[in-house]
């Protein structure tokens, strides 16, 4: 009876201490405490506790812990912008990301970039594809009427452009020979000039489809790694590996971590670039075949116009108007230069 009486005299010492003293007391016992008696309760309590609280737990919960670290994700971003950019800080952001969750933000990624670019491809056919071939359109109308510019006028640069020597060799011509000459000559220099402007304007139509695509590509590739738990990740094990004053394979588990990172945004970098590249096989696959139809269309145009120009150069006899703008260029270069041309030969 005495002991039963000294234990709840006891208790309720201890309540009302513990309730005055709070904190003080626990900062002062605390350690003693656990060092004395954290044993033997872990001892006595433990198992039961365990058998109580076990079943519970695993009903409410529905799965084990092991699995919810491998599905954590990243904690919730800082909307007060109170987080500090220091290391600590990074690594602590890091880890709270398990490995399993980044696998698969990895694949929902790619598949919203398939998303994505199904809307490139629209805009490509809306509203770029179509100014350029505008653009390309009024090039096309203003480079007809300079070929047909030049044809009708005394060439200078013939030799230069075509390695012809008509001017020389067809000073004592007479019609029948420039005709003959205009319907071979002359139509090959035009199949030319088609062919060198057609080559130029296909570079500028690749560069062009290239430069829409390796924009597209950059922008998806810096919104995957803009990311917040992207950053903290990189800039964690970047740092880390730049530091050299320690010996990182001491740390075993960070240079574990550290490899695992490594592996997977090398795998990441090489599924992105065989997407990108089996997509942008496929992009210049669609654009090159509309590119050949306009080019195809427009070689009938020029074939139709060419001859057109041939036969309107014979009925004008144009040859009479190159010859005659020759002369007129010789002898002005001889009037800018009479003390010259007295001891020199004039060749043209």
């Amino acid at each position: 009876m005495a002991k039963k009486t000294v234990t709840k005299v006891a208790k309720k010492k201890v309540t009302k201490v513990a309730e005055k003293t709070g904190t003080k007391v626990a900062d002062k016992t605390g350690t003693k405490v656990a060092e004395k008696t954290g044993t033997k309760v872990a001892d006595k309590t433990g198992t039961k506790v365990a058998e109580k609280t076990g079943t519970k737990v695993a009903e409410k919960t529905g799965t084990n812990i092991s699995q919810k670290e491998d599905e954590k994700g990243p904690p919730k971003e800082d909307t007060q912008g109170t987080q500090k950019a220091d290391a600590k800080a990074i690594q602590q952001a890091d880890a709270q990301v398990s490995e399993k969750w980044k696998k698969k933000e990895w694949k929902e990624w790619i598949k919203k970039a398939e998303s994505d670019l199904d809307i490139f491809n629209a805009l490509m056919d809306n509203e770029k594809e179509k100014k350029w071939y505008s653009e390309k359109e009024k090039e096309w109308n203003k480079w007809i009427k300079g070929v047909e510019k030049k044809w009708m006028h005394y060439n200078k640069n013939i030799y230069v452009e075509y390695r012809s020597l008509v001017f020389w060799v067809g000073l004592k011509w007479v019609e029948s020979q420039w005709e003959k000459w205009i319907l071979s000559d002359g139509l090959e220099f035009l199949v030319m000039d088609w062919k060198k402007w057609i080559k130029e304007n296909k570079s500028n139509f690749d560069e062009w489809l290239k430069s829409e695509w390796d924009t597209w590509t950059n922008s998806q590739m810096e919104e995957w790694k803009s990311s917040n738990w992207k950053l903290n990740e990189d800039k964690r094990w970047e740092m880390w590996e730049n530091d050299k004053k320690w010996i990182k394979w001491l740390y075993l588990k960070d240079w574990i971590n550290c490899s695992k990172w490594k592996k997977r945004i090398q795998k990441e970098s090489k599924e992105w670039l065989r997407w990108t590249k089996l997509k942008e096989e496929m992009y210049k696959n669609k654009y090159g075949d509309k590119w050949k139809e306009w080019r195809t269309d427009k070689s009938i145009v020029y074939d139709d116009w060419k001859d057109d120009l041939a036969k309107r150069m014979i009925k004008k006899k144009q040859w009479q108007v190159w010859l005659k703008e020759r002369t007129a260029l010789i002898e002005k270069r001889k009037a800018a230069y009479p003390a010259i041309m007295k001891d020199i030969r004039f060749i043209e």
